[in-house]
């Protein structure tokens, strides 16, 4: 609860799906779950609002989000050595297929303003990689710091 910024409005627990969400902290600006996706333990932050701010600047501010929460749940008591997150490396989907298809030409657009937001997190180039090929799929990309990246980074 601490990570998630402005107005929450539910908690909801998923952990009965199987590589579903898990607990999924609802705000009137964005979800902030833990993920079991592709059956890893992640972070999985969704923006639901409009900003007026960049693309570049909500890529950058979700990331630090997603860093934040996954720092604040190593540290936590509860979780204590049970739980490590991988800092250097996130997965981004754009939920909108009729604003973001999955083609070439919309990957070729967003790959410099991802690569300028892991950069201004990061303080390194980061290498963005489309991981589904597939049009009938969400866009999404994996990107990979270029050098280490320390949880202190959050």
């Amino acid at each position: 609860r601490r990570a998630v910024p402005g107005v929450l409005i539910d908690v909801a627990d998923y952990g009965h799906i199987h590589h579903g969400h898990g607990t999924i902290l609802i705000g009137h600006e964005q979800n902030i779950s833990v993920d079991y996706g592709d059956g890893r333990l992640g972070v999985l932050v969704r923006l639901k609002r409009p900003a007026e701010a960049t693309l570049t600047a909500r890529i950058e501010a979700a990331l630090r989000l997603t860093l934040k929460a996954c720092r604040l749940l190593e540290e936590d008591e509860a979780f204590a050595g049970k739980l490590k997150f991988d800092p250097s490396s996130f997965v981004l989907v754009a939920n909108d297929r009729l604003l973001a298809p999955n083609d070439d030409a919309t990957f070729a657009a967003f790959k410099p303003t991802i690569e300028a937001a892991a950069k201004a997190v990061y303080g390194a180039p980061a290498n963005v990689e489309r991981t589904q090929g597939d049009p009938r799929e969400r866009l999404t990309m994996r990107v990979v710091s270029s050098k280490p990246v320390p949880m202190s980074i959050a």
